[in-house]
């Protein structure tokens, strides 16, 4: 991890890939990363469907928003995990975490998605996400966020992760 100004921390590539590896590396798409408590900047490269094998569409749709969102959610719970930014991960490891990600024990709950403009599909598509609120009930943590695509997609999105 390398610090920045203004607070804000560039997550190295390897960091990333750790944590997105449950994907195979073709259809990785967060590129670069930004991250101060309860906010994260990713961006992404252009989004070719995994079943395609090339790009269909020159604009982003529903479905390449929200396997974007994951992506960076993925980034994002293990970035609060190990800066230890809520208490309600405190006493999770990034090992943990890790092997939560594997066991698919970490869900995307709800999404609410406005589309209020059309964002070209090319590389450095930018998502901008803020984390509003986190409280954990027994093994359960669950979590709502903010997020923008920007140029025109944006909305919330609740998680859960069963731990």
């Amino acid at each position: 991890m390398n610090h920045t100004n203004n607070n804000w921390i560039t997550v190295n590539s390897r960091f990333i890939k750790k944590y997105l590896s449950i994907y195979r590396p073709e259809f990785i798409y967060l590129e670069k990363v930004r991250y101060k408590p309860k906010q994260i900047i990713g961006q992404f490269n252009k989004f070719i469907y995994p079943f395609t094998y090339n790009q269909l569409f020159e604009y982003v749709t529903a479905t390449m928003a929200i396997f974007m969102l994951g992506q960076l959610l993925y980034v994002f719970v293990a970035l609060v995990i190990k800066y230890k930014s809520e208490s309600a991960v405190s006493d999770i490891s990034l090992t943990e975490y890790f092997s939560i990600i594997k066991k698919t024990r970490a869900y995307i709950t709800k999404i609410d998605m406005k589309f209020s403009g059309i964002i070209e599909n090319n590389n450095n598509i930018e998502i901008d996400m803020n984390l509003i609120s986190v409280k954990r009930i027994k093994n359960m943590i669950y979590a709502k966020f903010r997020y923008e695509i920007v140029g025109g997609i944006s909305g919330t999105l609740d998680t859960v992760i069963l731990k």
